[in-house]
């Protein structure tokens, strides 16, 4: 009976220790062909931040309403920086550097990496419940994120 209580000691705690890995998505390249640029009326770039520099561009990441994790934040990191926690119907915007190749966006433990942004371009990453899109900006993105209440910056 002994033996019994503690193999089952020793496999409860080995398996309270384990660490899941990162789940990492394959390279969305947005130099791709396929992927054609949104160019976007005033309606929508009179509202957008401005640029940093000429190696600049901006992700709008965004969580809209959803039953997955409702009530929790995700932390957003991106490139290894935590940018903000968003909780349901929350938004932030973060500027990256174009002559970097790749880049990484990061919430929970699930990594998306990206490559090839151009400079002085807009991007969106929506996360909706287990579904994450991530594209140019554009005006349908642009009105749900204009729904959404901005989230503090964790960038310093």
């Amino acid at each position: 009976m002994k033996a019994i209580i503690l193999f089952l000691f020793l496999m409860i705690n080995s398996i309270s220790f384990a660490q899941f890995g990162v789940i990492q998505s394959p390279i969305f390249d947005f130099a791709n062909p396929e992927n054609q640029e949104i160019i976007l009326d005033t309606s929508v770039t009179n509202y957008l931040e401005e640029f940093n520099d000429a190696e600049d561009a901006i992700i709008y990441i965004y969580r809209l309403g959803g039953v997955l994790g409702a009530a929790a934040k995700w932390t957003i990191v991106v490139d290894k920086k935590k940018a903000a926690k968003l909780g349901m119907n929350d938004y932030t915007l973060v500027h990256v550097n174009t002559a970097v190749i790749n880049h990484s966006v990061m919430y929970s433990n699930i990594q998306l990496n990206f490559a090839n942004f151009k400079p002085n371009r807009y991007y969106m990453i929506r996360f909706k419940g287990v579904d994450v899109k991530s594209y140019y900006l554009d005006k349908p993105s642009f009105d749900e994120i204009m729904a959404c209440t901005k989230a503090n910056s964790l960038l310093k």
